[in-house]
């Protein structure tokens, strides 16, 4: 088996006996046993080497490099906190994310502790300022694509919304099942629970009492609280769209049939008459489309 030698690089400043720490991941169990690790492992070994850095451990992971939550990452973060060990080394980019959405913010709690991630096939150190910058630039165009389609998935839903007065995904709360027509209708016994969860609320049962008496504890509080709270069970839609000022809601009323009545819910929520509209609300009465395609 070949191995290059490095014999400068861009960690080529630190001084010998720089200790750093490695990391090779790979996507499957099947390049596991496969040469990627053992390759990897060596590219990273024959660097440090060349550099006269001492390599104090190699962290691996199998896992996709599209999910940054992974065992040998959060390990090898923990060792980072030793302030003998200077930073991070791995033979590609990808190999450690390949978001780098992801890896920005490690990055940067890398710098900011006085460390770096150094990735030997780009020949980046996020301590250098050209490496830095390469790196950022990457982040901000990640970030805008991002955004964009976060964008035009946001327009798709809200039409599909507009036409059809129908989330075009999502769980549908509890006590509501799809039939095959993709229609919101009621998921008895759940239903009941959903209807006594409302009334022994109105009765002056706090949220603990309803976690206990109605679902034996097996749902916290604190989802008890969302339930009384979600106008779903009203037969509404309420989607928000836009962000920040520049946000509103759609409202489809009688988009499908009510788990509680409207004098109830008002009652549980501390409510004695209908919501106002709000500057950005589009309020739709009914949910059929050529009413809605009508509103839009």
């Amino acid at each position: 088996m070949k191995v290059k030698t490095y014999r400068k690089g861009p960690g080529a400043t630190r001084k010998k006996g720089t200790l750093v720490l490695g990391y090779c991941r790979v996507s499957t169990l099947e390049q596991q046993s496969n040469t990627s690790l053992a390759a990897q492992r060596e590219a990273i070994e024959a660097y440090c080497k060349a550099q006269g850095w001492d390599l104090v451990h190699c962290y691996q992971d199998t896992s996709s490099g599209g999910n940054f939550d992974r065992f040998g990452i959060s390990i090898l973060e923990q060792r980072l906190n030793d302030e003998n060990l200077a930073g991070v080394v791995v033979s590609k980019l990808d190999r450690f994310s390949r978001s780098i959405l992801d890896a920005w913010p490690f990055i940067n709690r890398l710098t900011d502790g006085g460390k770096f991630l150094l990735s030997i096939g780009e020949g980046l150190n996020s301590e250098q300022p050209a490496s830095k910058m390469i790196l950022g630039l990457l982040f901000t165009v990640a970030e805008g694509e991002r955004d964009r389609i976060t964008e035009r998935m946001t327009e798709g839903r809200n039409a599909h919304l507009k036409t059809t007065g129908q989330k075009p995904s999502g769980k549908l709360p509890i006590g509501y099942r799809r039939d095959r027509q993709g229609k919101a209708v009621f998921d008895e016994p759940a239903a009941t629970l959903v209807r006594e969860t409302f009334r022994l609320k109105n009765a002056g049962k706090s949220y603990r009492q309803i976690a206990k008496q109605v679902f034996n504890d097996q749902i916290s509080h604190v989802a008890v609280f969302h339930i009384i709270r979600n106008q779903y069970y009203l037969g509404e839609i309420h989607w928000h769209t836009g962000k920040g000022n520049n946000g509103g809601e759609i409202i489809i009323t009688e988009a499908h049939a009510p788990l509680v009545s409207k004098r109830l819910w008002n009652l549980v929520n501390g409510l004695t008459h209908s919501r106002k509209a709000k500057k950005g609300f589009v309020r739709l009465d009914n949910a059929a489309p050529d009413r809605l395609a009508a509103s839009h």
